[in-house]
């Protein structure tokens, strides 16, 4: 009995060449979680060196008063201003941290792009060559095996061949369909990983 290839009719419309490595990667760069989280990480860490700039400058303080006859002038209304004067400190010590943490958060983003880049781009490089392995596979002749193997099994009830050789058809025959449908999982499986590694399906 000739086995249902059941994949063929899902195999048979995708074409890894239809779509560009450039774009793929793209859509991978806009949808990938990983890379926004380190998006997301590097412009917090921005943030922060920009507060801790912000500290380093002096808050002016104001402050009004009023005293009734606790001055040399009665009914006085007073106004005070006040800033520090960051001579030593300025707030240098978590300036250089906070900048340290903006160039490692920075390292860790261009990683992130350069890891997605490199899992895109071998990953379609995989579903290329299952797809020139796939189309390799001749299966011209799976229409007519099954009468080829009602021929043999006749041929070997009369006595015209062996059990040896009738074995080894057998034995051919499952070769040549186990090969296909590895042939057919192995290109699946591409384009499963393709999906995983741009971040949202290519195709269902």
């Amino acid at each position: 009995m000739i086995p249902e290839l059941e994949a063929d009719s899902l195999l048979s419309h995708l074409d890894m060449q239809q779509y560009a490595l450039a774009s793929l990667i793209d859509t991978a760069l806009n949808n990938r979680a990983d890379l926004r989280m380190a998006e997301f990480n590097l412009k917090m860490s921005q943030h922060n060196e920009q507060l801790q700039k912000a500290l380093a400058v002096p808050d002016l303080t104001l402050a009004v008063g009023y005293d009734k006859n606790g001055s040399y002038v009665p009914n006085a209304n007073l106004i005070s201003a006040g800033f520090d004067i960051p001579l030593f400190n300025r707030n240098q010590g978590n300036i250089q941290a906070a900048r340290s943490l903006v160039q490692y958060q920075q390292t860790q983003f261009q990683q992130a792009r350069d890891n997605i880049v490199s899992e895109v781009t071998n990953a379609y490089q995989q579903a290329l060559q299952a797809q020139r392995l796939y189309q390799s596979v001749d299966t011209s002749f799976y229409p007519s095996f099954q009468h080829l193997l009602e021929e043999v099994n006749l041929n070997y009830q009369h006595r015209n061949i062996s059990m040896l050789e009738l074995l080894d058809m057998y034995d051919a025959y499952k070769q040549a369909v186990l090969d296909y449908q590895n042939a057919q999982l192995n290109r699946l499986q591409t384009w499963e990983k393709l999906n995983y590694v741009i971040g949202r399906p290519i195709f269902h």
